[in-house]
Order: C-alpha cells, then sequence, then structure tokens
C-alpha cells in the first residue's frame, strides 16, 4: 500500500514538473528574443537618467511621418502606365455599326441615301473617345484617390503622357461623343439617333494597366527614399538628466533603441538574451509554485488546482506576447485584473495576489514602460481582489470594474505628478485605455462559468442559484419527503454556521446540505421522518432489507444528481454524508435476533467514501447530530451536550475524518457551535397564561 501511494505521489510530482517545464519552454519559443531596451522615455516628458552618450556610431531614422510625407511626395509624380486594348476597340467600333444598321429608320426631312455620313459621323465620335481612353469608373476613382495626376498611355508601341482627367469613363465618353454630334449641323437628327441607340451599351473600358511595368517604376520611386537623416557618431551627447524629450531627440533615442536592439539580438548577443529570459520567467513561476507548495499545500498537491492556476498565469502571459508581437495596441487594453478576480473567486486573496504579481513581472519583461507597467497593473489586480471578496452577484462584478477604472486612473494620475510635477503633462488618451480595460474585466463573469464547467469548480453566484428552493431536486425533496427537506434546512443552517466558526466555505456547506437527502425523495415513506402515525413499512420487514433499503438513498441521491448536472462538489456530499458508517438501529437489532450467526457488516453499511473536506466533515456531523436530536425526550443543556459529544466522539473513532482536512481544535469548535445552536432551536416556550372568567369584558 505504502509502495502504492508513493509511486502515485512521485507520479504527481513528475507531471507538475513536465507542466512547469512546458509552460517556460512555450513562453521562452514565443517570447521576443530582442534585447530590452533598458531606458524608457515619452516624448514632452523630462529625461530621468544621467547623461546619455552614444557608445557606437548609428543612424538617425526618419519617424513614420516623416516617410510618409516623402512618399507621398514622391508618388505624386508617379504615373502608372496603361495599354490601349485595340482588340476591344474594334468591339466597340463593330458593336456601334451594327446597332447603327439595326436601328437605321430614317423619317421627316433625312434623306436616306446619306446613311453613310450618319455612320462616319458617328464612328469618328467613338473613335475619337476610344483614342482617348475609356477606363472604368472603378479604376477612375481610385487613381483620383491615389492622387495620381496624369497616366502614360501606350497605343501602338507609342506612349503619351495623359492627364488623369481627360481619361473617360463609359459614361464621360458617351456624353463626350453626343457633344461632338452636336457640330455636325449637315446631319439633322443624328444626335436623336444616338440617344435611342443606348451607346452605353457598347463603350466598354480599353485601358489595361500595365502592372509589371507600373509596379517596377513605383518601386524604384520608394527606394530612392532614404529610411534615414544623418548620423550620431560614437561618444557625441544625445540627451542629458532633465533634458525634454521633444521631437528631434524623441527621433534620436528611437533610433538608439532599434540599433541597440539590433545589436543585441545579434546570433551571439540574441542566445544571452534567451538565456536571460530563461533565467526570470523559471524564477519566477518557481516562486509561484514554490508558495504554492509551503502556504497552499493542499492547493499544490491537488493536480486540478495545479493546472487550473499554472494555465491562467502562462495564458495571460502568453496573450501579452501576442498583443506585444502581433499588434499595435496597448497591454493596457488586456484586463489583467481577470486573472486576480478568478483566482479569488475559486480560492484565497493571497493565491490570487501572488499569482497576479507574479504575471505582471513576467509580462514586464516585454513592457514598453516596465516601472508604469508595473506599478499600474499590480496596483489594480490588488484593488480587484480588494472589492471582490466574494462574488455572490454580477452586480459586484460591475462594482469592481468600476474600482479597476479608479484604481488605474489614481495611479496614473500620482505617478504623472511625480515624473512631471506638472498637471499639464496628463495624456488623457490613457484614460480611455483604462475605461476599455474596465469595460472588459465584465468578460470575467462568463469565463468563470467556463472554469466552473471545465473544472468542476464553484463559484458562489452558482452555490446562490443552486440554493434556491425553487431548484426542481429541491421542488421534488419538498413535494415527496416534506420531512427530509425540513432535516435538510435545519443541517444546512447548522453547517453554515460552523463552516463559518472554522474557516470553511458556510456557503458550499450550507447548499450541499441541502442536497444530501434528495435520495430520499425516491421513497420517503421508509425514512422516519416521513412516517405519520408511527406507521413504519420496516416492522414487517428484515433487517437486511431495511438496511438496504435504506442505505440506497445515498446511491439513488447520486442518480438524481447526475441527472440534473448537479456540479460534482455538490454530489460529493451526498455520496459522503454517511461515510462508511453502518445502520446501527437494523445492525444491533438482526444482531440481537441472531446472536449465533455470524454478521457481514457490509450487509448494513454505507458504500462511503469518507468525507475529505472541512465542508464534507461538517456535514456529516451536522447530519448525524440534528437527526439524533429528533430523539431526545428533554433538551437541557446536558442532554444535549451528552449527544453531540456521543455522536461525534464515535465519528471521529470510527476514522470518518481521517482524509479530511480538519483539526481536532476545528472539531471542538463545530461541537460548540451544535450545542449552541440547538439549545436555541429546542429552548423551553413560555406557557401563556389562561385568562379567568371573572376578568371577561361584559356583553
Amino acid at each position: 500500500m505504502k509502495k502504492v501511494k508513493f509511486a502515485a505521489t512521485t507520479m504527481a510530482y513528475i507531471v507538475k514538473v513536465v507542466l512547469f517545464l512546458c509552460s517556460v519552454v512555450l513562453i521562452l519559443y514565443l517570447m521576443p528574443k530582442e534585447g530590452k531596451f533598458k531606458y524608457t522615455y515619452e516624448k514632452g516628458k523630462p529625461w530621468q537618467y544621467n547623461l546619455l552618450i552614444a557608445p557606437f556610431d548609428f543612424p538617425i531614422f526618419k519617424s513614420a511621418k516623416e516617410l510618409k510625407i516623402e512618399r507621398d511626395s514622391m508618388l505624386s509624380g508617379f504615373k502608372p502606365y496603361y495599354i490601349v486594348d485595340t482588340l476591344e476597340t474594334e468591339k466597340v467600333i463593330g458593336a456601334v455599326t451594327a446597332a447603327f444598321n439595326k436601328a437605321w429608320a430614317p423619317s421627316g426631312n433625312i434623306n436616306p441615301t446619306r446613311k453613310p455620313y450618319y455612320l462616319n459621323a458617328l464612328l469618328e465620335q467613338v473613335a475619337i473617345v476610344c483614342h482617348q481612353g475609356i477606363m472604368s469608373f472603378e479604376d477612375h476613382n481610385n487613381l483620383k484617390s491615389s492622387n495620381v495626376q496624369e497616366i502614360v498611355v501606350v497605343e501602338s508601341q507609342v506612349a503619351r503622357t495623359q492627364p488623369i482627367n481627360l481619361v473617360l469613363t463609359p459614361r464621360a465618353a458617351y456624353e463626350r461623343i453626343l457633344v461632338g454630334l452636336n457640330s455636325y449641323a449637315s446631319l439633322p437628327g443624328i444626335t436623336n439617333m444616338a440617344q435611342n441607340l443606348d451607346l452605353n451599351n457598347y463603350l466598354n473600358p480599353n485601358l489595361n494597366i500595365d502592372k509589371n511595368l507600373s509596379e517596377k517604376l513605383r518601386d524604384d520611386l520608394l527606394h530612392n527614399i532614404s529610411a534615414t537623416s544623418g548620423m550620431v557618431q560614437r561618444g557625441e551627447r544625445i540627451i542629458t538628466l532633465g533634458e525634454i524629450v521633444n521631437d528631434n531627440s524623441f527621433k534620436v533615442l528611437e533610433s538608439f533603441r532599434k540599433e541597440y536592439e539590433r545589436q543585441v539580438g545579434s546570433f551571439g548577443k540574441k542566445n544571452f538574451v534567451s538565456i536571460g529570459h530563461a533565467v526570470l520567467v523559471s524564477a519566477m513561476l518557481l516562486s509561484l509554485l514554490l508558495f504554492l507548495f509551503f502556504y497552499r499545500r493542499e492547493v499544490f498537491d491537488n493536480q486540478k488546482h495545479f493546472i487550473f492556476i499554472l494555465l491562467n498565469v502562462v495564458g495571460f502571459v502568453l496573450l501579452s506576447i501576442v498583443m506585444v508581437r502581433f499588434t499595435t495596441w496597448r497591454l493596457y487594453f488586456l484586463p489583467f485584473a481577470i486573472l486576480p478576480i478568478t483566482m479569488r473567486t475559486f480560492f484565497d486573496s493571497r493565491i490570487a495576489i501572488f499569482a497576479n504579481i507574479i504575471t505582471i513581472l513576467i509580462v514586464s519583461l516585454m513592457a514598453r514602460n516596465s516601472y508604469e507597467f508595473v506599478l499600474l497593473e499590480i496596483m489594480s489586480g490588488m484593488a480587484a481582489t480588494f472589492s471582490l471578496k466574494d462574488l455572490n452577484s454580477r452586480g459586484q462584478l460591475v462594482r469592481t470594474s468600476f474600482v479597476v477604472f479608479l484604481t488605474y486612473c489614481f495611479i496614473y494620475f500620482g505617478l504623472s505628478l511625480v515624473q512631471e510635477g506638472d498637471i499639464n503633462s496628463l495624456e488623457y488618451r490613457y484614460f480611455a485605455y483604462f475605461g476599455i480595460n474596465g469595460i472588459l474585466l465584465l468578460f470575467a463573469y462568463p469565463l468563470i462559468f467556463i472554469y466552473e464547467k471545465t473544472f468542476g469548480y464553484l463559484s458562489n453566484v452558482t452555490l446562490i442559484e443552486l440554493a434556491n428552493n425553487n431548484h426542481p431536486l429541491l421542488r421534488r425533496l419538498s413535494e415527496n419527503a416534506p420531512g427530509t427537506f425540513q432535516h435538510s434546512h435545519q443541517v444546512a443552517n447548522l453547517a453554515q454556521e460552523a463552516a463559518f466558526r472554522i474557516n470553511a466555505n458556510p456557503l458550499l456547506a450550507y447548499t450541499g446540505a441541502l442536497y444530501h437527502d434528495i435520495g430520499k425523495s425516491v421513497r420517503p415513506i421508509y425514512f422516519t421522518e416521513n412516517q405519520r402515525n408511527n406507521l413504519s413499512p420496516h416492522k414487517n420487514m428484515d433487517e437486511r432489507e431495511s438496511s438496504k433499503l435504506v442505505v440506497n438513498h445515498v446511491e439513488e441521491g447520486v442518480r438524481l444528481a447526475l441527472k440534473y448536472n448537479l456540479p460534482e462538489m455538490i454530489i460529493d456530499f451526498i455520496r459522503t454524508h454517511h461515510g462508511n458508517g453502518m445502520t446501527q438501529y437494523f445492525y444491533i437489532t438482526y444482531k440481537n435476533k441472531h446472536p449465533e450467526e455470524a454478521i457481514n457488516p457490509k450487509d448494513f453499511s454505507y458504500p462511503g467514501p469518507t468525507p475529505f473536506t472541512k465542508e464534507l466533515a461538517i456535514l456529516m456531523m451536522a447530519d448525524s447530530v440534528e437527526a439524533a436530536s429528533r430523539s431526545l425526550k428533554e433538551y437541557t443543556d446536558e442532554s444535549i451536550s451528552e449527544l453531540i459529544e456521543r455522536i461525534v466522539g464515535k465519528q471521529v473513532a470510527e476514522g470518518q475524518f481521517k482524509y479530511a482536512p480538519i483539526t481536532f481544535a476545528d472539531i471542538e469548535t463545530v461541537k460548540s457551535c451544535f450545542k449552541e445552536k440547538l439549545m436555541n432551536i429546542y429552548h423551553t416556550r413560555i406557557e401563556y397564561p389562561k385568562e379567568s372568567v371573572q376578568n371577561q369584558p361584559a356583553n
């Protein structure tokens, strides 16, 4: 047995080590490989470090704004090449000719013999617009929006430059033809004829862009743009302490940073950067695991808890890496406070704060302004933890979101005053970042729901929903087994108060107690609290059969709980509330009837398991004590105390709490609580005096 336990423990530690190493490797693989620039600065703010001297030569890179201006200026003279499609021109002329011949029907003062003159005039105008060039409306608009002033038109190997406003769209070509036809005074009615032909159907674009040639010319122009605007020589002063970072010094500092990170990112130095990241990330994650090992051992030993905490920390680090590497968004958009909120919901505030600090420290290795980032995020995480002692409603999350937003604003305001000494230096866009962060924080609610379904956890919100007496299972219990329903509520009240006293989860104990006996709703008549007039079906039954029927309420309860999708933690209350104890009444009765028979105790025993949490242990004690208290003939301090001591002492002696993390001091506190509560429940009531006949009022 010891060898099996040792093997299981060893395997659990091996799994933890593998998970730890996988987390470190994954973070290091995705983390940016560039060295971190050791200075932080912002435009318009003073330089906070000593005199900075250039340690090497580096070019001054132009800003993105400067490069855009040069690029736009260079492209303003760019002329894309378009080729006249002669085949398309011939198709247009052929289609117009066919349409004219089909529609020719001279009338009035038009001489039928002049048909060729009308056709030639029309085709002459069509040829003019085709030579001028017809372009699709979409392409024409794109050129205008790109500020292209001229294009080069190539027709029959001859190139000519043409202003963009002389390039026609199909609609403009049609209007140009009608204007041209108006000049033929000797051909009356020719304009009306052209209008009746619906020329729009035939004037297809005949200009096609030469993409290869145009892109080559465009690239040649952009290639001539220099990305730098000078050099800083080694030993040259860059900036001094207290000097305001203006546009020019900011550009120099940015250039220095890029060259510094490029040189550190070279093959040899990149290896050292990776080693440094490995040391820091490993140390930070290891400190989190050591905290759990020494101060939250029950969480560390639970594989599910271990994976959950590690998954959340690594998940937020990876999200931060994605934002830094693949987006231009600020890290302040990422709602880091979700991490301490979820940790606090399922664990305690110390785990929440410690996990948040470790996550922020790892992410700070990539953050631009590490000091500001760490200060803001750690303080906001603490505010989230303190404002959310217990998540009992969605409204609390809204309040926490608002508290986090105010914390961000308050800390940023103080930090800016310390750095600048001037309220006018505040950058109000940061408040917008904090507002978006606060809104995104509300997604913690659905995330908590996902965690509950995935890991089998229970939040207080879910427990409150389950404790509602309108839940189908509780309604079924109240209708089928009203005595058991009342018993369950009495047990729930005892368990909740005891949980408060020994720092267990009162809401979990209360809710679990409500459901612990739902199996009795299947055959309620076999349980004393649901029988009337002392009519018990057990009187005419074999004790072993009676015991089996009573024991089966645990199995029936688990079946119902699974059918109604109760959480696993609630089902544990059903499985363990009798542990592996015996149905003493039937066992002793059968033993007295058959003194010579060898009795198998398993015929009268519950299947177990025994309680393995504080809340489960409290329920076992409360259930037994409350049920037994109903059989007392008199309710005095002595009788109640003796009953509780006897029942709980027997459970301890049987080893029912062997695997529960409950101390003898806790058990004494629970017993004291039960004595106090039961005395309040069964206190002696005042006998009301009877009214004498003499004092009755007259009619």
